[in-house]
């Protein structure tokens, strides 16, 4: 199952080559799975078909509402730097990679996305416009971390994954699916050998340390963040408590789960206060999440992982000051994002 989703995803990569629907696919490396160390529960498709009688609708209390995306923007501490700086993760003001608009892609000093949406998701909610909504959000968290532009193409393809020709490809590919551990996790990254395509260069060096590859984020949109009470059935989750199940809620069985204000689900009641309550956020949090794996050729790896960024879990005594700096950070390690300029090399 794992090859056989990986071969219909690396047909994304046919790039720039005048390739054929039937042609061979190239081979492809360095699948990087996404598990994060902070809890992202599962959300695939949600059949209201409960299996426990009597489960009493739960709203959130006036002091707990679940922000979403037609409330106020999220907005994170930073400092004050002029127009040709960045605030990086120790607060203070770096130079930015200056992105030449007027340039060709290979050229632009810029990270180059295209976005493509799995058809075999059947997202309801997910149109080319909200699509382009999180990616604006995704945009400026980007560059406020790494002082990198990312420039995302004005063309969203839905196709079967299969039957995809990228005529030009870009330094990194956004696909928005439930496949593989996206479903289950919220996404997974991994590049893409551009065999084919002999002109293709990548103005980023990738974690394969390399030029001739391209970075793949995959991406489930909306993922359902701390969800309560769920159990997986099939492809589908259905609702089979009125408190936390195994696994959910950091196993605190102690937890509330509460219907959020969009009415998508039940979440933990102990997150309503986290920045991925926002899925908007955590969306666009979890597409620079993935990207980022692709550039982390130091593997600093998540946040507070050991070993690589345990400084990080030494940092916070307080678990709530460490989940939100997670969450500031994408659930990265912050020394990261002050490398990802350094790898830019250019074509």
């Amino acid at each position: 199952m794992y090859n056989k989703i990986i071969l219909i995803v690396v047909a994304l990569i046919l790039a720039g080559c005048s390739q054929q629907e039937n042609e061979t696919t190239p081979v492809y490396e360095n699948k990087i799975e996404e598990k994060n160390n902070i809890e992202k529960t599962a959300n695939t498709i949600y059949t209201p078909n409960y299996t426990v009688q009597n489960i009493t609708v739960q709203t959130p209390p006036l002091n707990a509402s679940i922000k979403t995306r037609d409330q106020e923007n999220v907005t994170l501490p930073g400092c004050n730097c002029n127009s040709t700086q960045y605030c990086n993760y120790n607060k203070t003001c770096k130079a930015i990679l200056s992105y030449l608009q007027d340039q060709p892609q290979q050229k632009n000093h810029a990270l180059d996305i295209v976005i493509f949406i799995d058809p075999a998701a059947n997202y309801s909610d997910l149109t080319d416009q909200r699509a382009f909504e999180v990616l604006e959000i995704t945009k400026k968290l980007f560059y406020n971390k790494t002082g990198v532009t990312i420039v995302v193409r004005e063309q969203i393809e839905r196709k079967a994954l299969g039957n995809l020709i990228l005529n030009n490809a870009p330094e990194v590919i956004v696909v928005f699916s439930k496949q593989e551990t996206a479903g289950t996790s919220g996404g997974f990254s991994f590049t893409s050998e551009q065999k084919h395509n002999p002109t293709y260069c990548n103005e980023f060096e990738l974690v394969t340390k390399t030029q001739d590859n391209v970075g793949i984020a995959v991406v489930n949109w909306h993922h359902w963040y701390a969800r309560c009470g769920y159990e997986r059935q099939g492809e589908n989750l259905v609702r089979t408590s009125q408190i936390p199940n195994t696994g959910e809620c950091s196993n605190n069985k102690n937890d509330t789960c509460m219907l959020r204000q969009d009415g998508k689900y039940y979440q933990c009641a102990s997150t309503v206060d986290n920045l991925y309550s926002n899925l908007d956020y955590s969306t666009a949090s979890t597409i620079i999440h993935e990207i980022t794996h692709t550039l982390d050729r130091d593997s600093y790896g998540h946040f507070g992982q050991i070993p690589g960024c345990e400084e990080e879990r030494n940092r916070y005594a307080n678990q709530n000051d460490f989940i939100r700096a997670s969450e500031e950070n994408f659930n990265m390690c912050p020394k990261t994002f002050d490398l990802i300029q350094t790898r830019f090399n250019g074509c």
